[in-house]
């Protein structure tokens, strides 16, 4: 790679270059301009020059704002570029954050896979084994990430049979994104491991897919037996044409050594995507159903009806089960199973269509009756993905339910008390997040869709000294930005965007979807000289801004400023 030296000597090399080009410029034209005009005309132009570099340093304007990437790339190609600006474009493979939330504060360690290996990207599945995660990616790759000197190296396993060639040659294939892994379970017997994944399976003579549970098993060193893979399961398949399998469900939980529940989703066969078939509500079809599979036999048993899209799915201590459920737009559901139970879909949603105020089938809108509730709903929709009951990883946290979301990368800590959910605590990560598990050494392990895996651990020292770090931009005697606003990421759930970096960066350019016109409609960025004139006197200096504010004087503004320029 170059050295930064060589880029340095390349740039000077260009400005001297256009330097030279101006000035060649110059002198022709002043063979035809008069000596006395010539003066004037370089008098005011270097006045004009000057002003307009001032404006330019001070608004961060053209040419400089807008040659912000150019100047980004030359700098990561020299590797001079800031670590922040590494971190959040995802070039370092380990990156270190915290987080702060309710009960505890967090440490997050973040391993950027495709800087090391090649995946499939989206979707795929974790699950641990001795002191390694096994990672298979969306079409079933296999992958050992070593939790000790934190290592990804691909695994040496038979193909996974989904038959995934022949798909692509198929009548499917534009829709292969939706042709996946769904779930996968590591199962101790002994020194050894039974390796159980859920995922699509392309039937050739039908032209179609499967949902279908394949098993491997391993050796302690995650070397395959000689029998390779063999199957536990295979779903009737799907009826018709349609094939929607980012709707498969598809997720796995281990009921003792006896039995897997697998959820299997209505693939979107909910007679509004595809009118006049309802697979939910259709005791001749697997979709849209919760199911019992005997680890021996294969045969199924089922538990529970009217299901969508079970993205989440778990045996508790106590043996209750629940499962998370995704709804239209809106009403993402988290339910307790219950044998024989109908739950309604696609009757009834606490959801609506994408482009209505009301669900075509709902005879009631807005509500879910005549079939059995949901214990907890999201509206609007997170997009509820895998979830885990919390067991060793810290005693706050204990019993309680972490529900990880596609959509609004967040996990949902629920905490569940006489079969009522008290209260929800969004944590924000940003990335969709796909799977979770708990570790055996107190640690949880997340799976994004961008192929990241996340190990969150608790800051045993900040816990211990139980001293919350004070909120950097509430200066004392100056109005509390905080009431609003926050520090770190945008959630869509906020009702401000974040203060972050706010100084030099472009006006209503953060993560936010609520800004108003008047801000929409500023342009430039936020110079100090601007922001002060801005919180001064909001209502004036961006006629309907919805910015709500009292009056600040002088002194409390900059005190504000000066805070605002700390940020991280």
């Amino acid at each position: 790679m170059p050295s930064t030296e060589t880029f340095s000597k390349l740039l000077r090399t260009i400005k001297s270059a256009i330097a030279a080009f101006f000035a060649r410029l110059a002198g022709r034209w002043r063979a035809y301009i008069p000596k006395q005009i010539s003066t004037r005309m370089f008098a005011v132009g270097l006045l004009l020059t000057f002003a307009y570099g001032f404006a330019a340093d001070r608004l961060k304007i053209f040419p400089y704002y807008e040659l912000r990437p150019a100047i980004a790339f030359i700098e990561r190609v020299a590797g001079t570029q800031d670590q922040t600006v590494k971190i959040t474009t995802r070039q370092e493979y380990r990156t270190v954050t915290s987080i702060s939330t309710a009960l505890l504060p967090l440490n997050i360690e973040t391993f950027n896979l495709p800087t090391a290996i090649s995946l499939e990207k989206t979707a795929g599945a974790i699950c641990q084994a001795g002191n390694a995660l096994i990672v298979l990616d969306r079409v079933g790759h296999p992958f050992r990430f070593n939790l000790e000197d934190q290592s990804v190296s691909a695994l040496s396993w038979p193909q996974l049979p989904n038959n995934y060639d022949a798909f692509l040659d198929s009548a499917l294939a534009p829709l292969k994104s939706n042709f996946r892994v769904h779930d996968m379970l590591c199962v101790q017997q002994g020194s050894q491991f039974r390796v159980y994944v859920a995922h699509e399976f392309f039937d050739t003579p039908l032209g179609h897919t499967r949902l279908v549970i394949s098993f491997l098993d391993v050796d302690k060193n995650l070397q395959p037996e000689s029998k390779g893979w063999q199957r536990l399961f295979a779903s009737k398949p799907l009826p018709g044409e349609y094939y929607g399998a980012n709707g498969a469900g598809g997720r796995l939980a281990l009921d003792g050594k006896d039995a897997i529940y697998l959820t299997i989703g209505d693939y979107n066969l909910d007679s509004v995507s595809y009118p006049s078939i309802e697979e939910a509500q259709n005791a001749e079809s697997d979709l849209g159903k919760v199911f019992r599979i005997d680890l021996k036999s294969g045969v199924k048993t089922l538990i529970s009806t009217g299901h969508r899209n079970m993205q989440g799915l778990i045996i508790a201590e106590n043996g209750d089960i629940y499962i998370t459920e995704q709804g239209p737009k809106g009403g993402d559901e988290l339910n307790k199973i219950k044998k024989g139970k109908n739950y309604g879909w696609p009757e009834v949603t606490y959801g609506t269509d994408y482009e209505q105020y009301s669900w075509p089938l709902n005879k009631n809108q807005g509500r879910h009756d005549r079939y059995e509730k949901p214990i907890f709903a999201w509206v609007p929709s997170i997009a509820a993905s895998q979830m885990i009951e919390v067991e060793k990883f810290n005693d706050r946290w204990k019993g309680d339910l972490l529900v990880t979301s596609l959509k609004a990368g967040t996990i949902f800590r629920l905490r569940l008390e006489d079969g009522i959910v008290r209260y929800s605590e969004p944590i924000w990560f940003g990335p969709r997040i796909r799977d979770i598990i708990e570790l055996g050494d107190t640690r949880i392990a997340l799976w994004t869709d961008q192929d990241q895996i996340i190990l969150i651990s608790v800051d045993q020292s900040k816990l211990s000294q139980d001293k919350r770090a004070r909120a950097p931009v509430v200066p004392p005697d100056s109005v509390n930005c905080m009431a609003c606003h926050h520090v770190g990421p945008t959630n869509e759930i906020d009702v401000a965007p974040s203060l972050s970096r706010v100084l030099n960066r472009k006006v209503a350019s953060d993560n936010f979807a609520h800004y108003s016109p008047a801000l929409q409609n500023l342009g430039g960025v936020w110079s100090e000289d601007r922001l002060r004139e801005f919180l001064l006197n909001p209502d004036e200096y961006a006629p309907g801004t919805s910015m709500v504010i009292g009056d600040m004087s002088k002194s409390e503004v900059k005190k504000a400023i000066e805070y605002l320029k700390n940020l991280d």
